[in-house]
């Protein structure tokens, strides 16, 4: 292939525009100018060749943003970090080429369109790690080292050109490239560059101060990114207008202050379409399905949509979209609830003083709807549902003179015998309302462990509703119901005749019994009472009361989760929730969610000497024993099965004590002596073999980035179930995951 005749090119002075036919001419020609007139920029000098040859890049005159790829450094928030200065190329898309971007700050005259691909090349060979100050990866310590900004305001901070008939500036095509001209003038042009908009805030700062310190101040810290996203964090309203001064108030009531009044005593109620009927029926089928058997409240087998449960239905509803998987169904739920809330709210005195079953299904609405603002996952619903579980209380509080009567209690054998029908529904209704106590009793213990209050109600075992058997409840016929209770009735013995079959002679023996069946509902709510005198003995920091939570949790286990071990069906998680007691036990759970900055920085210095006391206990290593041990009987459970209510919060309590433990802990030497855990002991468990385990195989205590306990119970809280609280409680622990990017970005 022949050679290509060379031809010869103008240089072209970017200060006066006069031509030279050699680079050093040229760049001994430009050395006059910066000795002459060092002020004033080439943007001035050529700001109406620009305007008339190239459009700017904001045609519409938008403001400079990412999105539209105007990159302006002169706007920038904070300057750059030099770590972070790796090249124009990534902090710039528009300037793929190292070589374009230093020919649009030093000539900003002649905006480079296009070149082909042999320039590229004898740029990239020229330019690579060579030339001081040049914006590669070899050259980046000598940029950080000089003043830092090549901006030319005539630009507009654009690193985009598209005129394609722009004239290639000749050092950068030509074969006597003359290196050393272009780095001296680089050095030149560089010594007074200052953004315009940020001058006066670094000249009087030291060079090497001006990257570091505002990153610190206008980034928050990670106790204050954790206070903004706690789940109880409602914040504060803001319009950013300053509110004016306000006129004298009215001494006296007129005719336009009455007229205010009556507006403000409507109602103001908004009228939701309600979704269609397949979706209805979707999510009462998903209720039933997913929710009912953790939470049975509701009898499945008897109800039906009527007139009397039309608000019940609405509340089913509510929480059954949020197993339906999709957002779009959760967005409907969330509206069904806001306007069933305000509908029970003013109905609520008209069925107070009633009762009967229209009352028994508003309370039944109330509290689905309650359990509903708990798990949606949103702050303003937790803060409803605290606010309105009052309400229930005071209905709890009015039927306590009949809570402590079975529903057997209320029929007789002999009508079980002649009205089967007639029964059933009788004792249907006692027990629901026994239930619905039992439920309030639930929604008491689990909003006093979120919002770490006293709880309103007694939850000692004496205070507690008796409920059914199970398989009572589970009865889906008066038959088959009648033929389970007619064994249980207190007079069975007396009337034996009629229970005998025809069959069966007076001398004969009777045929054994069936076992009593077991009622998993009531051994969950005797276990959360557990769990209130649990806080209670370490808020009064009594041994003796210590020692007696110990004891009735160990006979609970004994009675409830070690003979059932074998089988697998717990609705409830009973191990889960047994094992989360003993945090209420042996830690402060308040001080250690304001360490980690439930209340912000300020407030969470304040508890980092406790935090590193007990991490570094026997306390400490107990609830994180327990919390391994909750992360392996989640591990176990079968992923198609919804959990309980209290399994979120327990989860996240888990998380949090694994990572105060590895944060603030240390092995001492009281730690590596044989501290003994009974209720290990008891239950069958080495605890040296279990916390080598959690500890990832190690002898002694991992890291918070090395934690595979810390890092699993992060992992499965969003996978917990269609809870949104799980969501929400994942949120607050991803942004505790040790992380390079949060090191450098958060101040410690």
């Amino acid at each position: 292939m022949a050679e290509r005749p060379r031809t010869r090119r103008q240089r072209l002075c970017s200060w006066c525009c006069k031509s030279f036919t050699k680079d050093e001419h040229l760049a001994r020609h430009v050395r006059t100018h910066t000795r002459e007139k060092p002020a004033i920029s080439s943007s001035a000098a050529h700001s109406t060749e620009n305007d008339a040859t190239h459009l700017p890049l904001n045609h519409h005159g938008e403001q400079a943003s990412p999105f539209n790829n105007d990159y302006s450094i002169g706007t920038h928030e904070a300057p750059t970090a030099p770590d972070r200065l790796s090249s124009f190329g990534s902090r710039y898309p528009s300037s793929a080429h190292p070589g374009s971007a230093f020919h649009s700050l030093t000539n900003p005259a002649q905006p480079l369109a296009g070149a082909s691909s042999s320039v590229e090349e004898l740029a990239q060979s020229n330019f690579d790690g060579a030339v001081v100050g040049l914006l590669t990866p070899g050259s980046q310590s000598q940029l950080t080292g000089l003043d830092p900004s090549l901006h030319d305001s005539s630009q507009d901070g654009s690193w985009v050109f598209g005129n394609a008939s722009t004239q290639i500036p000749a050092w950068f095509a030509d074969d006597d490239f003359d290196i050393g001209a272009l780095n001296s003038e680089i050095l030149m042009s560089t010594t007074n560059w200052v953004p315009p908009e940020t001058s006066g805030q670094y000249q009087n700062e030291p060079e090497r101060d001006t990257l570091r310190p505002l990153v610190g101040d206008t980034l928050p810290s990670r106790e204050e990114l954790v206070q903004t996203h706690w789940y109880t964090f409602m914040g504060t309203s803001r319009t950013g207008h300053t509110t004016p001064d306000m006129g004298p108030e009215p001494t006296q009531v007129d005719e336009a202050y009455r007229a205010s009044l009556a507006v403000k005593l409507q109602p103001h109620t908004p009228f939701l379409p309600l979704p269609s009927t397949d979706f209805l029926n979707i999510c009462i089928q998903m209720y039933f399905t997913k929710f009912h058997p953790v939470f049975p409240i509701v009898h499945a087998p008897t109800f039906r949509p009527s007139a009397k449960s039309s608000l019940l239905l609405l509340s089913i509803c509510s929480i059954g979209s949020l197993f339906v998987g999709s957002s779009h169904a959760a967005s409907k739920g969330v509206k069904v609830f806001e306007t069933l809330n305000k509908a029970i709210l003013s109905s609520w005195e008209r069925y107070f003083t009633r009762q009967g079953p229209e009352t028994i299904a508003l309370i039944q609405a109330a509290l689905i709807g309650q359990t509903f603002g708990l798990l949606s996952g949103r702050q303003k619903d937790l803060l409803i549902a605290q606010t309105f579980h009052g309400t229930l209380l005071v209905w709890a509080k009015r039927a306590a003179p009949s809570k402590f009567k079975r529903a057997s209690d209320y029929i007789s054998l002999s009508e079980v015998f002649h009205t089967p029908q007639s029964a059933w529904n009788k004792w249907i209704q006692a027990e629901e309302q026994n239930r619905l106590l039992a439920g309030i009793h639930v929604h008491d213990v689990e909003m006093s462990e979120l919002f770490l209050t006293d709880t309103y109600l007694r939850h000692s075992p004496e205070k507690l509703p008796p409920l059914s058997d199970d398989d009572l409840w589970a009865a889906t016929t008066a038959e088959d119901w009648s033929e389970k209770i007619m064994t249980r009735l207190p007079d069975s013995s007396m009337h034996e005749t009629h229970s005998r079959p025809p069959n069966t002679k007076a001398d004969q023996a009777p045929l054994p019994l069936p076992p009593l069946s077991s009622n998993g509902f009531h051994a969950y709510l005797e276990l959360e009472g557990l769990g209130t005198c649990a806080v209670e003995a370490n808020n009064t920091n009594s041994p003796t009361q210590r020692q007696y939570c110990e004891d009735n949790l160990m006979t609970f286990h004994e009675l409830h989760i070690g003979l059932n071990k074998e089988n697998s069906l717990d609705p409830y998680c009973l191990p889960i929730l047994w094992h989360s007691i003993f945090f209420s036990l042996y830690a402060n759970t308040n001080r250690l969610e304001l360490v980690i900055g439930k209340e912000g920085f300020a407030e969470a210095q304040n508890h980092v000497t406790y935090a590193r006391s007990w991490a570094s206990s026997p306390d400490g290593q107990r609830c994180a024993l327990h919390a391994a041990l909750i992360l392996r009987e989640l591990e176990q459970k079968n992923i198609g099965t919804e959990p309980p209510i209290h399994i979120p919060r327990i989860i996240f309590r888990a998380a949090l004590i694994w990572f105060c433990y590895t944060r603030f802990g240390s092995d001492t030497t009281n730690l590596q002596q044989n501290v003994e855990f009974p209720e290990l002991q008891k239950i069958g468990l080495d605890y040296q073999r279990l916390l080598f385990e959690a500890h990832g195989f190690k002898p002694s205590r991992p890291t918070t980035a090395d934690s595979s306990t810390f890092c699993g119970l992060v992992d499965i809280l969003p996978r917990a179930g269609h809870w949104g609280i799980s969501q929400l409680f994942a949120s607050i622990l991803d942004l505790l995951l040790p992380d390079v990017k949060d090191d450098e970005r958060y101040c410690r």
